[in-house]
């Protein structure tokens, strides 16, 4: 059952996924147990976490709260927000969630691209956090369909490096209905006036001021291409190997124990951009959830890991256990697939004349090869 906070700064718009060890469709906290916030990248939906939701490492010991982005899962957006899209609001949003939910200490959990919402949150309000994970930490404009097919299909063979496997193309399709679904009901503009502002600025760093805040264990989960002799690959830049070194640096400087580890994950290149899967929390839960419980059962990033890399091995997904809830969103593909499939099918020529009609002129050449 998808809940809607009651906040301030978008009442009744933001989507959450909230389960106790009690209930695990849940509509309040159980205050006496810790209490872990799931941060999706931008495009998808709290749903990218259903590996860890489904899991009863964690939810049978933790209050789990993921929540939808404005414009993304189920925080439909009807028009757009006014104002600048940052990480920093994304991250104040979460916040209002949490204090709506009367959440005083949380585990930050973020993937890909959406690490850098739970990353702000945790600069801004470092008193309320108790550990940070990080994993892999880059338009539609007009109404084509196709186009979000094709788009889904490469963003989620970049990010998995799969394609093949059936559970993982189940829930790329459910995406993608979903976000048919946004444009079909004109609610597209506003859901992209989210996304693609946050692409933009999702390398922004904390400053040396900022990382003198910083008094929670880190864990950052990256993944490195193997060179095939067993010896990892660098990555493609040393950015949050370099954050680890200089946090910890500064902490031993003042006489303090470590506080950020970099885990990395050991893989094959398996597409065809020379990388291995992002979306580890999706392709290999197996490797992902036992990172991620033991900084939270430890609260510590320094005694956690001997070994700070692990293979990454074949993917291993996991069927969901329970269905999305899409609420009415996707009636209206419905209703779009009894119109189209009553229209006649169009030939090239239809296409041709219906794009030189709008004021476009298209040429077709034909080569012929003979050989001699």
């Amino acid at each position: 059952m998808v809940n809607y906070a009651n906040i301030n700064s978008a009442p009744g718009r933001l989507a959450y996924r909230l389960s106790t060890p009690r209930n695990r469709v849940a509509t309040a906290i159980d205050p006496a147990i810790s209490t872990v916030l799931f941060c999706h990248p931008p495009w998808l939906d709290h749903y990218f976490f259903y590996p860890q939701l489904d899991d009863p490492t964690f939810y049978n010991e933790y209050n789990l709260v993921a929540i939808d982005m404005p414009g993304h899962g189920m925080s439909l957006l009807e028009e757009p927000m006014e104002g600048e899209m940052t990480w920093e609001r994304i991250a104040g949003l979460y916040y209002e969630v949490l204090q709506a939910l009367k959440v005083e200490k949380v585990h930050l959990v973020g993937g890909d691209m959406g690490s850098l919402a739970p990353m702000r949150l945790a600069l801004a309000h470092p008193e309320i956090v108790e550990s940070l994970t990080m994993m892999q930490m880059d338009a539609v404009r007009t109404q084509d369909l196709d186009l979000i097919d094709t788009l889904n299909v490469i963003l989620f063979e970049f990010a998995t490096g799969q394609w093949t496997n059936q559970i993982l193309r189940d829930v790329r399709d459910e995406w993608t209905d979903m976000a048919k679904a946004r444009m079909l009901r004109a609610e597209y503009l506003a859901h992209l006036q989210v996304f693609l502002p946050l692409l933009t600025t999702r390398m922004e760093l904390p400053t040396k001021d900022e990382m003198g805040t910083v008094n929670y264990p880190i864990l950052i989960i990256e993944n490195v291409m193997s060179q095939g002799d067993g010896n990892e690959r660098n990555p493609t830049n040393n950015i949050w190997l370099d954050f680890t070194r200089e946090l910890n640096s500064n902490r031993a400087k003042q006489g303090e124990s470590r506080l950020a580890t970099r885990h990395a994950l050991v893989g094959e290149v398996m597409t065809k951009w020379a990388s291995t899967a992002r979306w580890t929390s999706i392709t290999n839960p197996c490797l992902i959830n036992p990172l991620i419980t033991e900084i939270i059962k430890n609260k510590s990033s320094s005694s956690a890991f001997d070994k700070n890399e692990t293979p990454m091995g074949r993917c291993l997904p996991r069927e969901p256990d329970l269905p999305r809830d899409t609420g009415d969103l996707l009636e209206v593909l419905h209703e779009t697939s009894t119109t189209t499939s009553q229209a006649k099918p169009k030939s090239w020529a239809d296409f041709v004349n219906s794009v030189q009609g709008g004021g476009c002129e298209v040429q077709t050449e034909i080569t012929v090869e003979v050989e001699e």
